[in-house]
């Protein structure tokens, strides 16, 4: 192995004393220990002999002493351990060629002088084999050294890294004394790492201290002065802080001029440091002039209009944002070919439209106007949903809405789909007006978009309600969807937006439009009851409601209810009055004629429900069907024929078999009650003879009689003549006096039918509420209630066609129906305290 390198103990023309370690004269015995003169070749075996416990005042004696060979051995095994400690040296030259300091290596050389020899066994064990060369990072996490842990930890956070065990590690090296601790306040210091430095009180304390031994060293006064201000929480710096940060401005690095204006706030430094090659430092620097408000910062944003330049100016606006500020920003946006969408993004979260100034809210509507129909869709959005936040009016953020809407015409088909079940959509919608109709009903029509705007739609209502939108805007709006040509392409997305969508508030409303839409146009209601299905209940509560026929009724739902025609048939034929079972089921035999065609099962199904409604009500006494009956009889063979020859639809809804069987039953049922008032009608003929001839024989004897007594009659009445002259005065002046006692009395108990209340009518007054009963309308309720108060009651419900057992169940009816429905018993109130006539 290669001898002792004798460069580690010579400086210039001075060596390193074996004993102290303090360099000396190469000739005569150290100045500071004592030691004797000991030859630098020699200085591995001095080492090595004073290990082994040889004092210092007799080891130039005992090195001279030494037998050539001993001197040898002990020099190699001296050179062995400091070759092992090299890249020890190494590494902290590599994390020196990082830090601002220097004397790093020389210290290190020092540590080791002093520490060797050492057990060979436990240096080797200590000094940890790196890969060669070595990385900061690998000697961080590594190394054997903590020493050169910290300084690998410090030249990292230099180089920008910012890692819990950088950070760590220079945490702890800011509490060493002499360089590491300077170096390690300088780096958590620099304008990079202090916003993120995480330093506890007791660090900053610490920072305080090292910047404050640092001002006396004319190198690092600047920098330490940007320490102490960074430390002291913006403490009004003391007179040679300040000295030291003014001289740091003329400083030659540029890094410490720019951090020497920083804590300056110069802004002639800052403006300096925006020409600056790092991109970092340009950055800082716009942030630092942007919170100063600097007006040439402002006007040169409005001549460069960078987007890094625009981004870097919004994110140091605080609220209020300056009006300068804001013109300067939407001037580099208007300015700009991108319109600089990020900043303007970050603009809005920074203050509140209706929290901005009177001014600045015109300058934002004239940017819009502008330019805000040129941004990315999704920009647009969130823009408006910022704009629009209450108390803001609706009509001042209509310039808004406008160009949200033309952003959105211009976006492509994929992001129009996207962006439009975006939540921000919702405030678009609610905020749409009849300009936009058009272009929702083309989007509604679209392949990708009509399915997320039909989301978007249905959950609209709940949102307006949050926002305390008018209502009605989503059942407009949807309507303005459904209407026009291309609808088919429009059924699917939004009959699945509807089943996705359940137990939102403002369901009603929408229900209402549909219903509406149902009722004015019955060329689209196969279609409306298609889509949307999941309020198929709620429509057909509706049509119940409505004063409509039963009999129009089912024709206009039987073809397009999803639940068919056998259902309507059933639901229109149950608790019918006899008068109008006629009509009914031949309406239901009609309609069985036509679904026969192509639903045979069904139309035998439905046919099955109107005979046996007809059928029932003639069995049970309704002898004034016998015509509807016997056309019944007639028209079944014909049918029954028709459902034979077709095929059998394949409809889960369609029963497993044709019901002519049944229909077959009800036709034998009504044939024999037809046979039994035959053999009625026949009895009750010769009842009826045998009736006539016993009346004439009767009549007969009595005309006998009669002659008889004529003769007798005849002979009386010249006797009673006169007695009969004076008893028809007497019976003339009677009824003379009865006629003037009637006239000069009130007729009491009133007539119900001819009341009526002198306030506008409504027509909740004569809604059917119990169609078929004596009382259906909420007028003839209180019609009835104010002749019973104004005459006789009994007399008054008998001409309603109650008595006191029926008249209690009516009441309680309509009291209940008031307690479910608040505007019925409001209206019940204010007929009853209207006066009448």
């Amino acid at each position: 192995m290669a001898a002792f390198d004798t460069s580690a103990v010579r400086r210039g023309g001075e060596v390193r004393c074996p004993a102290c370690l303090r360099f000396k004269s190469p000739v005569g015995a150290c100045p500071s220990c004592g030691c004797g003169e000991v030859p630098v070749e020699r200085h591995g075996a001095a080492r090595m002999l004073l290990r082994a416990g040889v004092d210092r005042f007799a080891l130039a004696q005992r090195v001279a002493q030494l037998e050539p060979s001993q001197a040898e051995l002990f020099e190699r095994q001296y050179a062995e351990q400091w070759a092992l400690v090299q890249p020890l040296l190494e590494d902290v030259r590599l994390c020196a060629a990082s830090l601002l300091q220097e004397g790093f290596v020389e210290e290190e050389e020092e540590r080791l002088a002093e520490r060797l020899p050492t057990d060979p066994e436990r240096l080797a064990a200590e000094v940890r084999s790196v890969k060669r060369p070595p990385t900061l990072e690998e000697l961080l996490e590594n190394s054997a050294s903590w020493h050169v842990q910290q300084l690998a930890a410090i030249a990292l956070l230099r180089q920008g890294s910012s890692a819990p065990g950088v950070l760590y590690s220079v945490h702890s090296a800011l509490q060493e004394e002499g360089r590491t601790g300077l170096e390690a306040m300088l780096a958590l210091t620099r304008w990079r790492n202090w916003r993120w430095a995480r330093l506890n009180r007791e660090g900053w304390t610490r920072v305080r201290e090292l910047a404050r031994k640092a001002l006396a060293q004319p190198e690092l006064a600047p920098r330490a002065a940007v320490a102490w201000v960074r430390a002291s929480g913006g403490a009004e710096p003391e007179v040679d802080v300040l000295f030291a940060l003014r001289s740091g401005l003329g400083h030659a690095d540029p890094e410490v001029r720019f951090e020497c204006a920083l804590c300056l706030k110069d802004e002639a430094g800052l403006m300096a440091a925006l020409e600056s090659t790092d991109a970092e430092q340009v950055s800082a620097a716009r942030r630092a002039l942007a919170l100063q408000g600097s007006s040439r910062l402002f006007r040169r944003l409005v001549l460069e209009r960078g987007k890094d330049f625009a981004l870097d100016v919004v994110s140091t606006l605080q609220r209020p944002v300056s009006f300068e500020a804001l013109k300067a920003v939407l001037a580099a946006s208007e300015q700009s070919p991108g319109r600089l969408p990020e900043a303007i993004l970050r603009l809005i979260e920074v203050e509140p439209f209706a929290e901005s100034s009177a001014a600045a809210r015109d300058l934002w509507c004239t940017w819009a106007h502008a330019v805000m129909h040129e941004l990315p869709g999704e920009a647009a959005l969130r823009i408006l949903h910022w704009a629009a936040q209450p108390p803001v009016e609706r009509q001042a953020a209509r310039v808004f809405v406008e160009a949200t809407a033309q952003a959105l015409t211009r976006a492509s088909a994929d992001e129009r789909a996207r962006l439009l079940d975006d939540a921000y959509c919702s405030r678009f919608l609610a905020l749409a007006g009849s300009e936009q109709e058009p272009l929702l009903n083309q989007w509604a029509r679209e392949a990708g978009s009509g399915l997320p705007l039909a989301r978007t739609l249905m959950t609209l209502t709940s949102r307006i309600r949050d926002w305390e939108e008018p209502k009605g805007q989503a059942a407009r709006l949807l309507l303005a969807v459904w209407e026009g040509p291309g609808r088919e392409t429009l059924l699917e997305p939004l009959g699945k937006a509807v089943r996705e969508w359940s137990a939102i508030s403002g369901r009603e409303e929408l229900i209402d439009a549909v219903w509406q839409r149902f009722q004015q146009h019955p060329d689209e209601r196969a279609d409306l009851l298609s889509v949307f299905a999941p309020w198929h209940q709620e429509l057909w509560e509706r049509q119940l409601a409505s004063p409509e026929d039963p009999v129009a009724r089912f024709e206009a739902w039987w073809r397009v209810s999803p639940d068919g025609f056998a259902r309507q048939a059933d639901l229109l034929m149950r608790d019918v009055p006899a008068k109008e079972l006629p009509r009914y089921a031949r309406s239901v035999f009609s309609a069985a004629e036509e679904v026969v065609a192509k639903q045979p099962l069904i139309a035998s199904l439905g046919a099955f429900y109107a005979a046996a409604a007809l059928a029932n009500a003639f069995r049970a006494g309704e002898d004034g069907l016998a015509p509807q009956v016997k056309w019944f009889l007639e028209w079944l063979p014909g049918f029954e024929q028709r459902v034979k020859t077709t095929p059998p639809e394949d409809d889960r809804r369609a029963p497993m078999r044709p019901f002519l069987e049944e229909l077959h039953t009800e036709a034998r049922l009504i044939r024999e009650r037809l046979d039994r008032m035959q053999e009625e009608e026949d009895w009750k003929w010769q009842q009826e003879m045998q009736r006539r001839v016993e009346e004439s024989r009767r009549k007969d004897l009595e005309r006998q009689a009669r002659e008889a007594e004529r003769q007798a009659e005849e002979a009386r009445r010249a006797a009673e003549e006169a007695q009969r002259v004076m008893e028809a005065q007497r019976a003339a002046a009677a009824a003379e006096r009865g006629f003037s006692a009637v006239s000069g009395t009130s007729e009491t108990g009133g007539r119900p039918g001819a009341l009526r209340p002198r306030i506008a009518a409504k027509p909740i007054d004569d809604e059917v509420l119990f169609p078929g009963k004596p009382l259906p309308t909420l007028l003839d309720y209180v019609r009835l209630l104010k002749a019973m108060g104004m005459g006789d009651p009994m007399k008054a419900m008998a001409s309603a066609g109650l008595d006191i057992a029926t008249w209690p169940a009516v009441a309680h009816a309509w009291g209940q129906a008031m307690v479910g429905r608040m505007e019925l018993g409001m209206r019940f109130g204010e007929l009853l305290a209207a006066p009448w006539e």
